[in-house]
């Protein structure tokens, strides 16, 4: 009886039937109290239960516990409130345990400890508060632990690394503080890490290495220190990497080249420190890399032109130098940004190669020279900043008959470049947007594209 559209509430009558095995209303529209009495009658039966996504409320009575054989148990997503009943551990048999997207509160009941065939508990999106029990430990058969989006408080206990069954840790945005623990290594089938968007502290420890079978690390948004441990390079398997917003500091490990299944690499707004290592140039997976708002040095390595599946390149805010290689400009880039460096030279034509390139940050540099016409190539630009460099614009008749870019394209470029009055009236009938920054004054002049503005404009020339 899944989604259909069942309201009003849930008929007591269901559970007085003795014989019963499953009661699955999934997806409905009903709307009331789970009964108080649920399972007074022992329903020794009932294997199955699932209630998802309807708009129950009210508390988990606890009576629910005297269902004792149940294997699997949904109330995911609805509008159930109160504390979680200690009865819940009576519940040995459970396998399956989703109470997520509710709003229940209080902590989470240690009695779970007890559901020793468990495999997925999800309880995420709720109020729980408090610790994290450490007697999670005991539920050696988990496979996922979702608690993500709660209020709990204290540590991760040391003793989630019994937990060696588990695949999937994801506890992001749980207000969990302290450290990781070492322990965490010995959770050896681990493939997905959400820690992120809590308070954690002290330094990624080394064991985490440990974890070849992990796919995803995901642990931005903490207060994370100390360098990036060596033997990252052991996580031979990880496609996705994200501790951006810490206080990581020291180099990027040359060993990140051995790193060969990585497909996205995210280390914004961090204190790292040194040069790019050309051992980098080898991720040939590689699909995103962000290291902007950091303290990189040094030029552009050369084999990091050799990423053909490089899509966004994001390093603006570091002290880069040196010129931009036009083997940067790919088939496949979609977004680059090395704006707040201190590039040199000039633009490469080579730009034009780069047909999908959507977003272009080159602002607050030290560029020369006239900007290439290929630029005109790029019809899937969306936004292109050159200002704060010493750019020149040349040839504007050549850009005006080669122009492909969309009208929605936000272009931003320095007074000083658009010297002449007839540039600007060209560049806003081919643009929706143009703001041009005034190098004396600091004034920014907004034009905006309509119908018919170039004719009108140069018919006062």
């Amino acid at each position: 009886m899944n989604e259909n559209s069942f309201y009003g509430p849930i008929p007591a009558s269901l559970f007085n039937i003795s014989s019963i095995q499953v009661i699955t209303l999934r997806g409905n529209a009903l709307s009331s109290q789970l009964p108080i009495d649920m399972c007074k009658h022992s329903l020794h039966s009932l294997r199955l239960l699932r209630l998802s996504f309807n708009k129950l409320y009210g508390e988990i009575p606890s009576s629910l516990g005297r269902c004792s054989n149940l294997e699997l148990l949904s109330l995911y997503n609805n509008s159930l409130a109160g504390e979680v009943p200690k009865e819940i551990g009576n519940l040995t048999q459970l396998t399956q345990l989703f109470l997520g997207f509710n709003c229940l509160n209080g902590d989470i009941p240690k009695e779970i400890s007890h559901l020793h065939m468990l495999n997925s508990l999800w309880i995420e999106s709720n109020k729980f508060t408090g610790p994290l029990p450490p007697q999670i430990g005991n539920l050696t058969s988990l496979r996922e632990l979702v608690l993500y989006n709660n209020n709990l408080t204290g540590n991760i206990p040391k003793e989630i690394g019994r937990l060696k069954s588990l695949e999937t840790l994801s506890m992001a945005s749980t207000g969990l503080n302290g450290s990781i623990p070492n322990e965490i290594g010995n959770m050896m089938a681990l493939r997905h890490i959400y820690l992120d968007n809590n308070a954690l502290n002290g330094v990624i420890p080394h064991e985490i290495g440990q974890l070849y079978n992990l796919l995803t690390l995901s642990i931005d948004s903490n207060k994370l220190i100390g360098t990036l441990p060596s033997t990252f390079s052991n996580m031979s398997s990880v496609k996705y990497i994200s501790l951006s917003h810490n206080t990581l500091s020291g180099a990027l490990l040359r060993e990140i080249g051995n790193m060969k299944a990585l497909q996205e690499l995210y280390l914004i707004n961090n204190t790292l420190t040194g040069v790019i290592p050309e051992e980098i140039g080898g991720l040939d997976k590689l699909v995103a890399l962000y290291m902007n708002d950091n303290k990189l040095i040094g030029h552009l390595p050369r084999l990091i032109l050799n990423m053909k599946s490089l899509a966004a390149l994001s390093l603006n805010k570091n002290a880069l130098t040196g010129n931009i290689p036009g083997e940067l400009f790919t088939a496949n880039i979609k977004s680059i940004d090395l704006s707040d460096n201190h590039f040199q030279g000039s633009i490469p034509p080579a730009i034009g190669r780069s047909l999908n390139l959507t977003y272009l940050g080159l602002a607050n540099n030290s560029l020369s020279g006239s900007i290439p016409s290929t630029i005109c190539k790029l019809r899937s630009l969306q936004f292109l900043d050159l200002s704060n460099n010493n750019l020149q614009v040349e040839g504007i008749s050549i850009w005006n008959k080669n122009w492909g870019w969309t009208k929605n394209l936000a272009l931003r470029l320095d007074l000083t470049a658009l010297h002449d009055l007839y540039i600007w009236v060209v560049l806003a009938a081919m643009v929706e947007s143009i703001r041009v920054r005034g190098s004396a004054s600091d004034a920014y002049l907004l034009l905006t594209a309509e119908e018919g503005l170039a004719d009108d404009c140069l018919s006062l020339l």
